[in-house]
C-alpha cells in the first residue's frame, strides 16, 4: 500500500466468503472493538474535524462498526482512505460517510497523500503487506497530538503458526510482516509505543470443508501450492467435541505523537 507496483498478496474478492465465515465463527471483532474504543472516544473531544486515516480500509465495514460503537460517534471526521482495491475503497467511502464531513482523499497508496499528518491512523490488519522499510513512513504521518493504532497478528498467534507452517510446506518464504517485525522496527527506530494483547476465540464445526475455508481466507490462491491434507492437519490440536476451538491473541500496538 506504499509501492504503486505492489498488488495485494491475497485478493479479498477471492476470499470474501471465507473471511465472512471466519468472522461469523470468531469473537475477534467484538474483542478488537472493546480494546480500541477507549482510544477512539477521544475523537469527540477534538477541536474541529479530526483528520482520520484508515490505512488499508478494505470495504470500511469494520471501521464503521467501530465508530458506531463510540460513546459519541463522530459526525465530522476529515476522512482519508488508503486501499489499493478500487471497488473496496468506493464501498468504504459510502460505509464511512455518516461519520465524516467529507472524504478528503481516497487513494490506493500512502505515497499519494503527500505531506499529510493525521490525528488518528488506524491500520487494522493491513501492515502485513508492507516491507520493514515502509513501516516508519506511516509512523511519521502521526500528528504531534495524534495516535497510530496497529492491529496485527504476531508469530505466537495460533492462526499465524498455521500460516507459517503451511508456508514451510509449500517451500516458500513467508511473504508477510507480523507484529514481531513491526516491533523490531519500532525498537530499531527508537519509536516508543504501547502494547495491548487482544484475546479472542475461533470456533467452527469440524469438517474438512470448514478447515479449508479458514486456510483459504489466510492464503487465497496461494493455498493451491500447499499439500491439502497436511495443511488441514494443522487444525488437529484444536479439535473439541466435534468442533475446532482456538483460543488465541495478538497485540494492538499504539504509537502516540
Amino acid at each position: 500500500m506504499n509501492e504503486k507496483t505492489e498488488e495485494p498478496k491475497v485478493d479479498y474478492a477471492d476470499v470474501r466468503d471465507d473471511f465472512e465465515f471466519f468472522l461469523s465463527h470468531s469473537t475477534e471483532t467484538t474483542a478488537q472493538i472493546a480494546a480500541m474504543v477507549p482510544h477512539l472516544n477521544r475523537l469527540s473531544d477534538h477541536a474541529g474535524p479530526a483528520r482520520f486515516l484508515d490505512f488499508g480500509c478494505g470495504t470500511g465495514d469494520f471501521t464503521a462498526e467501530l465508530l458506531g460503537t463510540l460513546d459519541t460517534p463522530p459526525r465530522n471526521l476529515d476522512l482519508f482512505l488508503v486501499e489499493p482495491v478500487d471497488e473496496h475503497r468506493r464501498r468504504a467511502e459510502t460505509a464511512l460517510s455518516p461519520f465524516s464531513l467529507q472524504v478528503s482523499e481516497s487513494v490506493p497508496y500512502l505515497d499519494d497523500l503527500k505531506g499529510r499528518a493525521f490525528d488518528l491512523i488506524l491500520a487494522n490488519h493491513s501492515l502485513y503487506y508492507l516491507s520493514r522499510s515502509e513501516v516508519p513512513e506511516l509512523v511519521y504521518r502521526v500528528a504531534d497530538t495524534g495516535m497510530l493504532i496497529v492491529a496485527l497478528q504476531h508469530s505466537d498467534n495460533a492462526l499465524a503458526r498455521i500460516w507459517l507452517a503451511s508456508c514451510r510446506l509449500s517451500g516458500e518464504a513467508f511473504p508477510f510482516l507480523f507484529a514481531d517485525d513491526v516491533e523490531e522496527v519500532f525498537h530499531a527506530k527508537r519509536i516508543p509505543y504501547d502494547r495491548k494483547m487482544v484475546a479472542y476465540r475461533i470456533e467452527f464445526p469440524d469438517t474438512p470443508e470448514n478447515r479449508y475455508r479458514v486456510l483459504h481466507f489466510l492464503f487465497g490462491t496461494y493455498l493451491d501450492r500447499i499439500p491439502r491434507n497436511r495443511a488441514l492437519a494443522f487444525f488437529d490440536p484444536y479439535m473439541h467435541a466435534g468442533s475446532i476451538r482456538i483460543d488465541t491473541e495478538y497485540p494492538h500496538l499504539i504509537v502516540r505523537g
